[in-house]
C-alpha cells in the first residue's frame, strides 16, 4: 500500500499544484496581507500547532468563500516566507487561507480557528501555525531520523522541506517558542497517515513526537491535548484502513481524541478532502476542543492504590502495539497483540523508585522460549528509547535489583524517574501476570499506601534517617518498622 501510495502523490503533485495556482490567481489577492502586530504577552491569545501530511497542508483548491469574512481574532503565524502574499516567517497575521505555505490549498486549521472565535468570548483571540509537508511519514517529524528519510525522498518532496531548513519538527518548536512570548499553547492539532497507512506501530512514533513537542516547549501533558483526524472513511478513502491504527492513539496518549472524518467528501483520489470536507473535519475539530476546555478530560496517570495493578484497567495492554488484557484479584492475562508489543504501567511524571532495592515480578506460568517474554523498564517516557531488558526465557520469577539496571547500549538506567513498567512478548502470545512488587529484601512486598490512608491510620512516620516526621507528604518514610511509599 505504502509503494502504491508514493507512486500515485508523485504523479497527483504537478496536476494539483497547477489547479492551486489557477485558483490563486482567480481568488481575491491578499498581495497587501492583513499584519497583526503582536508585542505584549496576553494569556487571552490561544495558540494552536498543526502539523502533519498533505491533509494538514492543504490539499483542496481555496474557494471564494474561504477568503471571505475572517474573524481578526483568528490569525496565524508564518512558518515560512510567503512572498508572493507578503507574508514574513515568524510574524502574525489574519488567518485568511493558505496557512501553511505559498500555493497550498485549505487545511482542518482553516475552520477549526473559524470555529473557535466564533463559540469563545470576544476576548479570546486563536492563533495557529501550521507545519505540514505532503507525502510525509511520522519519520519526517523525528529529528533522529529526518535527515536519512528526506535523503531518500523525490525531488519535489526535497524541495517542500527545504523551506523548512530540513527539519519541520525544528521549525514548528522555533516558530512555537515565539508564539509562547505572546500567547499560550492550548492544544495540538495532527492529521498523518496515508503515507504510514496500516503501520501499527505508528501511535508510538506519534508519541515520541508528541512528547518531544512537550518537552521542548515546557507544556504540560495533561494541560495540552493531541487532537488527531481520522483518514477518509471506507468506501470514501483508499486509506481508511489506517483509522483502526488511528483509533488506538488514545490508549498510547491519554489525553488525546479522535476525530471523525464520518460524512466528509473526499477528492477522486480517494486521499485528500474536498474543500467541503476540510471545513466539515475542521469544525469537528474545534468542536472537540471546545468540549475539552468545558470538560477538562479526567485522566489517570498516575495510581495511589497500588503501584501495580493487575485487577482492571490500570494495565495498559497497548503501550506498544495492540495488546489485549483482562485481569482479575489473582491473575492477569496479556495478549501482546504484536511483535515486541509492550504493556504495563505508565506514569506520566515518573516515579521515583530510588528508595528500594528490587522489582520482583511472579508470571502465573513460564512462557515458551519463541515467546521471547521481556520485563520493561524506561527512565524516558518513549517505547522507542533504549531501556532495560530483563530476558525471562521460560522462568515464572524475575528479581531485578533496581540499582544496577543499564540498556541496550550499556547506559544506566536511572530508577529516580520511571516512566513506564511492564512486560513485552512476541506477537499472539500470552504472558500470565501474577504480581509486580517493590521490596527491600528481594522476597516480601514493601508496603505501598495511599497519603490519606496512611496518615488516618498512623501519626508516627520516620524519614529513611530514622529521623521522626509529624506531618509527612509523598515520599518514602518508615512506619512500625517497614518501610512505606506515600502517594
Amino acid at each position: 500500500m505504502e509503494k502504491n501510495y508514493r507512486m500515485l502523490r508523485t504523479k497527483m503533485k504537478g496536476a494539483f499544484r497547477a489547479v492551486l495556482l489557477l485558483f490563486s490567481m482567480l481568488a481575491p489577492s491578499c498581495a497587501n496581507a492583513q499584519k497583526v502586530t503582536v508585542t505584549e504577552f496576553d494569556p487571552n491569545f490561544h495558540i494552536y500547532l498543526c502539523f502533519g501530511q498533505s491533509n494538514m497542508e492543504g490539499n483542496a483548491a481555496i474557494e471564494l468563500q474561504d477568503k471571505k469574512n475572517v474573524d481578526k481574532r483568528f490569525r496565524m503565524m508564518a512558518a515560512v516566507n510567503m512572498d508572493n502574499l507578503n507574508r514574513k516567517q515568524y510574524e502574525w497575521y489574519v488567518a485568511t487561507p493558505p496557512l501553511c505555505r505559498s500555493y497550498t490549498g485549505l487545511t482542518p486549521a482553516d475552520y477549526f480557528g473559524r470555529t473557535m472565535v466564533e463559540n469563545l468570548p470576544d476576548s479570546i483571540k486563536v492563533g495557529v501555525i501550521n507545519v505540514a509537508v505532503g507525502g510525509a511519514s511520522i519519520k519526517l517529524y523525528d529529528e533522529d531520523i529526518c535527515a536519512s528519510y528526506i535523503a531518500g525522498e523525490a525531488d519535489w518532496f526535497k524541495n517542500y522541506c527545504k523551506e523548512y531548513n530540513n527539519n519541520p519538527f525544528r521549525r514548528l518548536v522555533n516558530c512555537a517558542k515565539k508564539a509562547q512570548e505572546v500567547g499560550v499553547i492550548k492544544g495540538i492539532l495532527f492529521h498523518q497517515g496515508c503515507t504510514d497507512n496500516g503501520q501499527r506501530d505508528w501511535p508510538v512514533k506519534v508519541k515520541r513526537v508528541y512528547q518531544r513537542l512537550l518537552k521542548e516547549l515546557n507544556l504540560k501533558e495533561e494541560e495540552t491535548p493531541l487532537l488527531v483526524g481520522e483518514m477518509l472513511e471506507k468506501g470514501v478513502g483508499i486509506c481508511s484502513g489506517h483509522n483502526d491504527v488511528i483509533a488506538k492513539i488514545t490508549t498510547t496518549i491519554p489525553n488525546a481524541y479522535v476525530i471523525s472524518s464520518k460524512g466528509c467528501p473526499g477528492a477522486s483520489d480517494g486521499l485528500h478532502f474536498t474543500a467541503e470536507g476540510y471545513r466539515m473535519i475542521g469544525k469537528r475539530y474545534a468542536e472537540t476542543m471546545l468540549k475539552h476546555l468545558d470538560e477538562k478530560k479526567e485522566i489517570d496517570f498516575d495510581y495511589s492504590e497500588n503501584m501495580f495493578p493487575i485487577k482492571g484497567t490500570s494495565f495498559n495492554p497497548s503501550l506498544c502495539y495492540f495488546g489485549t488484557y483482562s485481569g482479575t484479584a489473582s491473575i492477569g492475562t496479556f495478549k501482546s497483540g504484536g511483535p515486541q508489543g509492550f504493556g504495563g504501567w505508565r506514569y506520566s511524571k515518573g516515579v521515583d523508585l530510588s528508595a528500594f532495592n528490587y522489582l520482583v515480578v511472579n508470571l502465573g506460568r513460564g512462557a515458551a522460549k519463541s515467546a521471547k517474554v521481556t520485563i520493561r523498564l524506561y527512565d524516558v517516557d518513549d517505547y522507542l528509547c533504549p531501556c532495560y531488558k530483563y530476558e525471562m526465557g521460560t522462568d515464572k520469577d524475575a528479581l531485578i535489583d533496581l540499582h544496577e539496571m543499564t540498556n541496550e547500549n550499556g547506559e544506566k538506567v536511572d530508577p529516580t524517574h520511571i516512566y513506564m513498567i511492564g512486560v513485552s512478548a512476541e506477537q499472539d502470545n500470552t504472558v500470565y501476570i501474577k504480581s509486580f512488587f517493590l521490596s527491600d529484601d528481594g522476597q516480601n512486598p514493601t508496603i505501598i499506601l495511599p497519603l490519606e490512608q496512611e496518615k488516618a491510620e498512623s501519626t508516627q512516620f520516620f524519614d529513611l534517617m530514622g529521623r521522626p516526621v509529624f506531618k509527612p507528604n509523598h515520599g518514602v518514610y518508615v512506619k512500625g518498622g517497614r518501610k512505606v511509599l506515600l502517594k
